[in-house]
Parts: C-alpha cells; structure tokens; sequence
C-alpha cells in the first residue's frame, strides 16, 4: 500500500464519513481544492485495487467499510469505563500499553487527535487510581498513577496523586521525595511552585524533616 493510501486510510480511521473535499484538504493542505480532489480519486482509485472492500461506496463522502476494525475506537470506548469498569486494575494495565499515535506522523489532523488521546487516557489512568486507592490496592493504583505521569511528566494532579498513594500505604520517606521531584522540575522547567494544596498535603512531612535537621 502506497503512502498516500496509508494516510487515506488513516484520516478515515479517525473521521467517519467524511466529505470527499474535507478529505482531499487535511490530506493535501497545500494543494488547491482541484488538485487535491485529483490526488484523492487517484489514491482512492489505487486503494480499492490493492486493497478491495476497505471502503465502503458513498458519493459525497469516504468511509472505512463496517468490518474494518479501528484499535482506536476499541481503546476509547474502554477509557470512557474508567468511573464503572469491574476490573480497573485490569483496564488500568490496558490503557497503560496504548503507545503514541501514529508515531512519526506530524499532520494538524494527527497532532490534534493524538492530543485528545493522550488527554483521555491521562484522565482514566487518574480515575483508575483514584478508585483503586480506595479499593485499597496500592500497587495498581500507583501503576495508574505512574502511568498518567509518564504521558504528561509535569501534570500535577497526578503527581499530588502519586504522593496520597504513598502516604496512604504508610511510605512517608517516598511521599516526600515524590513531592520534591516533581518540585524540583516543575520550577526549573516552567518555574512554578506546586499550588498550595500540594504543598499542605506534605507540610506534615516537611514539618519533620525540618525538625529532623534541628536534633
């Protein structure tokens, strides 16, 4: 399959029915409407020759047939379980071996998706941790955690949540050095401060340490 075919293939992977004009503009913005068109007849052309019943016929629009499996909506619709899932460790361990998006790919129209992934699958693994902190089970709960931080290494909200699983399992030495990486690189890499309830969330911890030094 050709490189024009693949990222045909891509775009309608990630926009179901779409316009035959809308197509042929994200996948040759460059190009002008008519030129464009021409590229996209001659790709949809070739595709239906290399690869036969992938598209399903429509006269306006482009759209992958309904057998074709799209990974993508499979790992969305599991992120959307995160407040009801049975198992959370279990989606947890899922959502974190979802790898980047189209990896290589620099197109707004991937950029923009890859984005909205990268931001669901944050949010769930937090959820995830958040329900599996309460359920008591510590060490899925700081994989999800670990997880979110891994995808958005300067979030704080999942760091904040890294430090209230450890305080929780009664790893207070952990807790603290959590807290101070991610202090540590947030003002040398954005030069701010965690925010206030972060800082109270540890001021226990900090409390000792300080009186530590002074004995």
């Amino acid at each position: 399959m050709s490189g024009a075919a693949q990222r045909l293939v891509a775009y309608l992977a990630l926009h179901e029915d779409s316009p035959r004009l809308v197509v042929a503009a994200g996948l040759w913005p460059e190009s002008s409407d008519e030129h464009a068109l021409s590229n996209l007849r001659t790709t949809t052309s070739r595709l239906r020759k290399t690869a036969p019943g992938l598209l399903t016929p429509m006269s306006q629009a482009l759209r992958l047939a309904t057998t074709v499996r799209v990974d993508l909506v499979d790992v969305l619709a599991a992120a959307e379980t995160a407040y009801e899932a049975e198992d959370p460790a279990a989606l947890a361990r899922r959502l974190g071996r979802v790898g980047e998006l189209l990896p290589g790919w620099y197109d707004d129209w991937v950029l923009f998706e890859r984005e909205q992934l990268q931001q669901q699958l944050i949010s769930a693994s937090e959820t995830l941790a958040e329900r599996l902190l309460s359920a008591g089970d510590v060490a899925a709960a700081l994989a999800a955690a670990n997880a979110s931080i891994h995808r958005e290494p300067l979030r704080e909200s999942a760091h904040r949540l890294l430090v209230r699983i450890h305080l929780a399992a009664g790893n207070r030495v952990e807790a603290w050095h959590a807290y101070e990486r991610f202090r540590r690189r947030s003002i040398a890499e954005v030069g701010l401060a965690p925010d206030s309830s972060f800082q109270a969330l540890v001021a226990e911890l900090a409390r000792e340490r300080q009186r530590r030094r002074r004995s």
